[in-house]
């Protein structure tokens, strides 16, 4: 499974501090456009 695609169950399920600690992992110049909104619902 992807990242977004994690981040989107994660999401569902209610487990935010996971998609926050997840994409806060990711170095800034690999993270696309998708997963910033995905953190801005964080």
């Amino acid at each position: 499974m992807d990242l977004l695609k994690q981040c989107q169950q994660w999401f569902e399920q209610d487990e935010v501090q996971n998609v926050i600690d997840a994409l806060e992992a990711v170095p800034a110049e690999e993270c696309p456009l998708k997963m910033d909104s995905e953190s801005a619902k964080a």
